[in-house]
């Protein structure tokens, strides 16, 4: 994966950070669901909200860029 100025990525030996990808979205989706999880990030949201957050995230980035 490259970077661009809108799209930074860190990494270390036991850590990428990276946009997220449309590949991501089960994974989120479980994470925002989760009461535990996401109570410090929004609280429980639908797959439908999570999707929309995780878009608003990348676009926030590549419009901005900077973000979460």
């Amino acid at each position: 994966m490259t970077s661009t100025p809108a799209s930074p990525i860190l990494e270390t030996k036991r850590l990428l950070l990276r946009l997220p990808q449309e590949q991501d979205i089960d994974a989120w989706a479980a994470f925002m669901a989760d009461p535990e999880a996401s109570r410090f990030v929004g609280g429980v949201q639908s797959r439908a909200t999570a999707w929309r957050g995780m878009a608003s995230v990348v676009g926030c980035w590549v419009l901005r860029g900077c973000g979460f």
